[in-house]
């Protein structure tokens, strides 16, 4: 079964770093505690932090380092691509 669930974490940090006006060459990096997802329903939660899904218990961050930053479209909105 799929569904669409809305969700969120409690605990993250971000650096951005940007050198000019235009932000496409900005360096974001982020992070994020795996454990403290939260979507309103804490079986559900129990199961998106079992090793079915983040494996919290082996995986404690989840990381994000920005290589390409589109440009922004008619709502000022980017697309993000990195690791």
């Amino acid at each position: 079964m799929i569904a669409n669930v809305k969700g969120s974490f409690r605990t993250f940090d971000a650096n951005i770093l940007k050198t000019n006006k235009d932000f496409t060459t900005a360096a974001i990096d982020l992070w994020i505690d795996a454990s403290t997802i939260n979507t309103g329903d804490p079986n559900r939660g129990e199961h998106l932090t079992s090793k079915d899904f983040l494996d919290v218990r082996n995986h404690k961050q989840i990381t994000f380092r920005s290589n390409i930053i589109g440009e922004a479209d008619a709502d000022g909105n980017r697309k993000l691509w990195g690791d």
